[in-house]
């Protein structure tokens, strides 16, 4: 991998670390974790010769990065000789530092490398290889009991050898030869996952679509854009028809990089002058001049050469007869990728023969079944294909020539067209222009219709309707108003009530028919502030009002009674009566505690739970979580006592006693018996947020009722950037993963390199979900259970 002298005699511990800082210098710069893959492979691989006591810092430095990358990362086009060089890396690290960096790590990296050693020995039609990848990986997860010893995989094997050949023999493309195997495998437990994981990788190349085309290009590198390898990439476009004042073809890039603007712009435009000419000669069209916006699947990919012509020029095409609602549709093959020049008369130029050989070598190690390229360049590609074949016999790859944007068209293997008669095609282009009649006069006639009923029946005056529709705060009074703006009542409080402080919902409390009015806010006082919440009938009288909070007591502490309304909910918490009752949240004054109050429609309270923290406006959540008619309540923030983010689930047939206490008596609520919540979990902190804030926080849950699923988000560094976590929980609040935001890992990862975090900060983010803690009622415990205290 690296031909510089590092035996042991040839290096000092100086040069060890210029050796060490220039790879990390070179990691910051890579554009992507397979580039930052291979800069710390091949720093491992020259230097594990040297002494132990010389690189064990260094390499330790660095596994816990690689094997993170390595976990994650999707390599594409990659040889199956360089992923194992990367299996062999990860295997060096787990038995150097074994017992020093988690388990999990270890598994999860070389769980992902051998899966995508398998996906690429069976892209070259190498079964036997990529059976035994796969089996591996089995063997590494220890899953399923169909494969505990080595003696069931050599049994595997041996069963499956003799079915190989003729698998080989019959199957017209390697995705077919993966088919037939995996059929074979199904009847084998433990292997229908991975199976699974597989054929979803292939199905990227396969079907077509007329709205992306996969392009074989080529990566540069450095200042001279010197071609460094070719990736398969996904060209997306979308077509829509320029305006009056717009005379010509106009191109856009959602997110092409600066450096390479001019040169894939000039490409672009030669390829709809290509494209316009092929549409007037092979369709007999003149299109009108539309706008057309494309973007590559890979945001940070440095394109060097003029090859992107002939694909550019392909999806204008299918786009803009798209776009003109044509009678023709053109869909490109999602098992072919496309290279070449292109002029402005369709014709495909060469290609330079470095670009080509690494376009065939990209196409030959992915999952694509034909490369499209220039008739011109055909001798030179195979004597590449050639030199590819004498390694990997088994490949099925197939160049088709082209000599011009037609040679394209006419191929049905790469190319599906579709021509609509010409009666279907004028009742598609005039449908709209009927609908557009046709809706426009009824919805002329249902406006006479209405002006009409409504003038000639007074009940339907809704402008004369004296029923408050919203009430507003003027010189700190509630004014109630109509639809028509017009006052119908004004309430004086007993202090004057802040603006922005004002809350207020429209529910019918007792379901008599008539929606109550709920308003709450905060009063103005030369003092703390405190809120106040009013129940009104639709004639502005107080049907009742309550006031959140009161002195409550720690060990060492006592609170004042000022506390603010953060929000409150209006629910039917039991499906059999129609009674609704009101959640109140209110937050003390300073930080916390917090007090949750349920009311009924008399404004009577039903229970009370007070929490040593602040909890979120946007965390709270009412839902029937495990079907049993009542709906539980949901809710998060964080727990100053553990200085830990926490989820809290209540039954609001016991809403009673405080948040789970730690034994510290400045958080131990006193006269307060233990809470009877449902569930109670503290989420725990990242590295980051240990070393650089106070506590992490909950800003947000949300849940999905098709799912049946509860996410959950997490700050982890700064309330001003979203650097936080994602959690996702069942409805019995077991956890099913956790997620860092982009910002997270980006900005753990500076910390790393900087030295102000450890390394394991960054590796230990998506296994978080692991080491969540949960009430019991009696204590705090790592896995999933509910408060064994409740009695229903």
């Amino acid at each position: 991998m690296n031909n510089q002298d590092h035996s042991p005699g040839s290096i000092s511990p100086l040069h060890m670390e210029n050796l060490f800082n220039q790879t990390l210098s070179n990691i910051s710069s890579a554009l992507n974790d397979r580039e930052k893959v291979w800069l710390i492979a091949e720093f491992l691989e020259s230097t594990r010769p040297l002494p132990a006591n010389l690189t064990y810092s260094f390499h330790l430095q660095l596994a816990g990065l690689f094997l993170y990358l390595t976990a994650n990362f999707q390599p594409d086009c990659c040889p199956p000789e360089e992923l194992k060089i990367y299996l062999s890396a990860s295997r060096y690290l787990q038995s150097r530092f074994v017992g020093q960096l988690e388990e999990n790590l270890f598994r999860e990296s070389q769980n992902n490398l051998y899966f995508y050693l398998a996906l690429n020995h069976l892209y070259l039609g190498e079964l036997e290889e990529g059976l035994t990848a796969l089996l591996s990986r089995q063997k590494i997860n220890n899953k399923s009991s169909s494969f505990s010893s080595e003696e069931d995989f050599k049994e595997l094997k041996k069963e499956l050898t003799p079915a190989i050949p003729e698998i080989r023999q019959n199957a017209q493309s390697n995705e077919l030869m993966a088919q037939v195997l995996f059929d074979h495998l199904k009847k084998f437990a433990g292997l229908g996952q991975d199976l699974d994981l597989v054929m979803e990788k292939w199905k990227s190349f396969s079907g077509w679509r007329d709205d992306s085309i996969y392009c074989s290009l080529v990566e540069s590198s450095g200042l001279l854009k010197s071609a460094e390898r070719a990736r398969i990439i996904s060209l997306e476009s979308r077509c829509r028809q320029s305006t009056a004042v717009e005379s010509q073809n106009l191109v856009r890039f959602s997110n092409l990089p600066a450096f390479s603007k001019e040169e894939i712009y000039l490409s672009a435009t030669d390829a709809m002058e290509a494209a316009d000419f092929s549409i007037n000669k092979h369709f007999r069209l003149t299109l009108p001049p539309c706008t057309l916006i494309f973007s590559f699947s890979e945001k940070n990919f440095r394109y060097s050469g003029e090859s992107l012509g002939l694909p550019l020029a392909l999806i204008a095409i299918a786009q803009k007869l798209l776009s003109a609602e044509s009678r023709y549709h053109l869909s490109f093959s999602r098992e072919a990728a496309f290279t070449g020049k292109i002029d402005l008369t369709g014709e495909i130029k060469p290609i330079e023969a470095e670009g080509l050989g690494l376009k065939i070598r990209a196409a030959f190690y992915s999952g694509i079944k034909y490369l499209v390229i220039p008739a011109s360049n055909l001798k030179e590609a195979r004597g590449v294909l050639f030199n590819l074949l004498s390694r990997h016999p088994w490949r099925k790859l197939e160049l088709i020539p082209a000599r011009t944007l037609e040679d394209v068209l006419n191929d049905s293997r790469i190319t599906l067209k579709k021509i609509d008669s010409y009666a279907r095609y004028l009742f598609r282009k005039k449908k709209f222009t009927m609908r557009k009649w046709f809706l426009g006069l009824l919805a002329a006639g249902l406006v006479i219709s209405s002006f009409i009923l409504i003038n000639r029946n007074p009940s339907y005056h809704f402008w004369k309707i004296r029923h408050p529709v919203v009430l507003e705060l003027h010189n700190g009074n509630l004014f109630a108003r109509n639809q028509e703006r017009q006052l119908l009542w004004v309430y004086r409080p007993s202090k004057p009530i802040v603006a922005e402080s004002l809350q207020q919902k429209f529910e019918d409390l007792d379901g008599d028919g008539n929606p109550e009015i709920l308003v709450s806010g905060n009063y103005k006082s030369d003092e703390k502030l405190r809120s106040e919440i009013f129940c009104f009938n639709k004639k502005g009288e107080v049907q009742w009002s309550f006031r959140p909070g009161k002195r409550i007591q720690t060990l060492t502490d006592e609170f004042s009674n000022h506390f603010i309304i953060n929000r409150f909910e209006v629910a039917a918490f039991n499906q059999n009566s129609p009674e609704k009752k009101v959640l109140i949240i209110a937050n003390h004054t300073t930080w916390y505690p917090t007090q949750i109050t349920l009311l009924n429609s008399r404004g009577e309270i039903l229970g009370e739970y007070w929490q040593a923290g602040r909890l979120g406006r946007d965390t709270l959540v009412i839902e029937d979580l495990d079907g049993d008619g009542w709906k539980e309540i949901i809710l998060a923030g964080t727990n100053n006592d553990f200085q830990s983010a926490c989820l809290l689930v209540l039954d609001p047939r016991a809403i009673i006693g405080c948040s789970p206490s730690s034994g510290n008596p400045e958080f131990q609520f006193k006269d307060l018996p233990p809470g009877k919540q449902e569930y109670y979990l503290l989420l725990p902190r990242t590295t980051i947020n240990k070393v650089m804030g106070i506590r992490n926080y909950v800003t947000l849950v949300e849940i999905s009722r098709e799912d049946r699923t509860i996410d959950v988000t997490t700050s982890e560094y700064s309330s001003e950037m979203d650097c936080g976590m994602k959690y996702s929980f069942d409805f019995n609040l077991n956890p099913l993963l956790s997620r860092p935001a982009d910002s997270l890992i980006e900005k753990t990862k500076e910390l790393v390199i900087s030295g102000l975090v450890p390394p394991h900060a960054l590796t230990e983010l998506r296994s978080l979900k692991d080491i969540i803690r949960y009430w019991d009622g009696e204590a705090l415990v790592n896995y999933p259970v509910r408060n064994k205290k409740l009695n229903f």
